[in-house]
């Protein structure tokens, strides 16, 4: 991390054991620091999805679906869709 500003937050008290346990060698910091960009990331594509809803209608699950497959394949096998 280069550029840091110091947050204080406060975790129940079994939330911050696993979290500590989670975290491991590369520290609270980091692993917490890696969990807000994830889920900033997920209402990013939260506030996608509903604006496509918005204008388009409700997505399609087959199409979801179908595009989920070929993604996977990608994903798992390298190859192009």
């Amino acid at each position: 991390m280069t550029d840091a500003v110091r947050l204080s937050i406060s975790f129940p008290t079994d939330l911050a054991s696993d979290v500590r346990d989670a975290a491991g060698e590369r520290g609270v910091t980091e692993y917490v620091v890696d969990a807000v960009r994830h889920q900033l990331a997920m209402d990013k594509l939260d506030a996608l999805v509903a604006d496509f809803e918005m204008r388009r209608g409700p997505l399609d699950e087959a199409k979801v679906e179908a595009a989920e497959k070929i993604l996977r394949r990608v994903l798992d096998e390298g190859i192009d869709a």
